[in-house]
Order: structure tokens, then C-alpha cells, then sequence
């Protein structure tokens, strides 16, 4: 095996587990985001979910990287028929993880809209209603469509998140 081939083998793994991390916290972001609204809601579920979509986060955005700096290089000329193969599915399998991921935080914004609606009508309404319902109505791209490589609006999103939190724990202290 030349060393091209190892270290292309390599990214490849890297890349695959990469794949199955964001796999793992979409469906731990999935089962956490049931419990918003209920009884077992608390900041500390919360605090879990921003954690885990951080991080899962990171790891898409790092194997759409590897994939386009590094992978797709190796894969130019015609003795890399095999890695272009192994480089497509691959890019398949980080565009559909992305697509699970961003559908995730879809639901999660959601429940999270219900339930802060919930508590606007047990409290009897807020002004924060109107910044509430202007954030929501931005919907996030995770991927952007021309391209399966490249992440766009996660900074944006993030910090309209986070907006939002600080929002609502600022409505729940009043």
C-alpha cells in the first residue's frame, strides 16, 4: 500500500467516524428534545442539548472539511478511480447525517417554541412573544445546496440560539 493510499485510507476512517459521532448525537439530541415541555424539562436538559449540538456541530463541519481539503485531492487523475468511489459515498454519508442532524434541531426549536409558549399562556403572555416568533421564522441551513461540502449559518444559528435562551431565561425571571 503506498503511502498515499494509507493516508487516504486514514482520512477515510477519520471521516467515517466522524459520521457515526453525529450519527450518535442526533439521535441523543432526538431522545433529549422529547423531554422539553414535560415535567423533566430543566436547564441542566437543556444545557445538554446546546452542548451536544455544539459538538455535533464541530464534527460536521471537520468532516466537510477533511472531506474538501483533504480527501478530494487525492482522488484527481485515473489511478484514484477507487478513492473517488469511497469519496462519494462518503460525502453521502456526511450530507445525510448533516440532513438528520439540521431535521434534529428543526424538532428541538420546535418543542422548544411549544413549550415556551406553553409558559406564555400559564404566565399570561410577554413582550418577548414577537422576538420569539421573528427567530423561529429564520430557518437554519446547515448545508447549504449547491454544494455537500460546505456548512453555511451555523455561527448565525448558534448565536440566535443562544439570543433566544437569554431571552426566555430573562422572561422566566421576571
Amino acid at each position: 500500500m503506498s503511502t498515499d493510499d494509507e493516508r487516504f485510507a486514514n482520512l477515510a476512517a477519520e471521516i467515517s467516524q466522524l459520521v457515526t459521532g453525529v450519527q450518535t448525537n442526533t439521535g441523543q439530541i432526538r431522545n433529549l428534545s422529547n423531554k422539553i415541555g414535560t415535567d423533566r424539562d430543566s436547564e441542566a436538559l437543556r444545557s445538554q442539548i446546546h452542548s451536544l449540538t455544539h459538538t455535533t456541530l464541530s464534527q460536521c463541519q471537520r468532516a466537510t472539511e477533511q472531506l474538501k481539503r483533504d480527501l478530494t485531492p487525492m482522488c484527481q487523475g485515473m489511478a484514484a478511480a477507487m478513492r473517488r468511489v469511497q469519496k462519494d459515498r462518503l460525502v453521502d454519508q456526511v450530507t445525510k447525517v448533516a440532513g438528520d442532524f439540521q431535521e434534529v434541531q428543526r424538532l428541538v426549536q420546535a418543542r422548544e417554541k411549544e413549550a415556551a409558549a406553553k409558559q406564555r399562556r400559564e404566565a399570561g403572555g410577554s413582550g418577548l412573544d414577537s422576538l420569539f416568533d421573528q427567530q423561529q421564522q429564520q430557518p437554519a441551513q446547515l448545508v447549504d445546496a449547491d454544494s455537500p461540502f460546505r456548512l453555511g449559518g451555523q455561527q448565525q444559528q448558534q448565536q440566535q440560539q443562544l439570543d433566544l435562551q437569554a431571552a426566555e431565561q430573562r422572561e422566566q425571571q421576571l
